[in-house]
């Protein structure tokens, strides 16, 4: 099976998983679900490519999914000992995959009837599907990922992802539902999405759509990653190219800049917010 994305086909697949509840050291969450391998996404940042390195697939990152049919039955059997689970640590829950599938819909209705609370991980639009379930438990929120207001640089580095504006209506939506909902801003890229200005408008806009709380990232600069960035900044960002080299040789002095810049934002924004790097 395969469905068409801009840039190119998707293989979409199917396997058995034999666990799906999992433990997790992601700070807040006592647990992690996943229910697809690879996402769809594609966005050229993403750090949960190194899932490769386990699956034994060789395909490029970006270019598959493999949905876990069984998933729902074998969490039902491991949901025992509720705690806060997080959903989509290395996939997104909500790539177009999850329209067939409804493997995302099916864990938040099993974890929800278990008392467990969830936060749903995700960059789309889809996830305003399940707002019923969303609404429903009082446990359950939604960590909606957006990077910036340019459509241009959405396209560029997550090319597979529901586009910013789309983002922002189910942000909106959310919040009108009474959902809770944290909006995660990051990776920041520098000289393309990290000015001051750029930083203010996106912090109008959530607070516009009913978000009251954000999170912000920079980029994980590892070599590996920057690898597959360094094509599209050169073609396309030629510009910023000097940016990219101050954040790279002199990270810390960098990152110190960019968490100035964000607190000032967030000040003047009224919004609660949190710097994580």
């Amino acid at each position: 099976m395969a469905f068409a994305r801009d840039d190119n086909k998707v293989l979409v697949r199917t396997r058995r998983c034999r666990s799906a509840l999992n433990r997790t050291g992601i700070p807040g969450g006592d647990y992690c679900v996943n229910p697809y391998l690879g996402c769809t996404h594609n966005c050229l940042y993403c750090y949960a490519s190194f899932m490769l390195k386990y699956s034994g697939i060789n395909e490029p990152w970006g270019s598959f999914v493999e949905a876990k049919i069984n998933l729902p039955d074998v969490l039902k059997r491991q949901a025992r000992k509720p705690g806060t689970v997080l959903l989509g640590t290395v996939c997104d829950p909500y790539q177009p995959a999850e329209r067939e599938f409804q493997l995302s819909r099916q864990v938040l209705s099993i974890l929800g009837e278990r008392g467990y609370n969830v936060e749903v991980m995700t960059k789309s639009d889809l996830v305003l599907r399940d707002i019923d379930l969303l609404s429903r438990f009082p446990g359950f929120s939604v960590e909606l990922t957006i990077t910036t207001l340019d459509a241009k640089i959405s396209r560029a580095f997550e090319p597979g992802a529901p586009l910013p504006e789309r983002r922002l209506i189910a942000l909106k939506e959310l919040n009108r539902a009474g959902v809770e909902t944290t909006v995660f801003i990051g990776p920041l890229l520098p000289g393309i999405s990290d000015s001051c200005r750029q930083i203010e408008e996106l912090l109008l806009a959530v607070k516009a759509a009913g978000g009251q709380r954000v999170l912000f990232d920079r980029l994980n600069y590892l070599k590996q990653k920057f690898i597959r960035l360094k094509p599209v900044i050169e073609k396309e960002f030629p510009a910023t190219i000097p940016a990219w080299n101050q954040a790279l040789t002199a990270p810390d002095q960098y990152s110190a800049a960019l968490r100035s810049r964000i607190q000032e934002a967030l000040a003047d924004s009224g919004l609660k917010g949190r710097i994580i790097f």
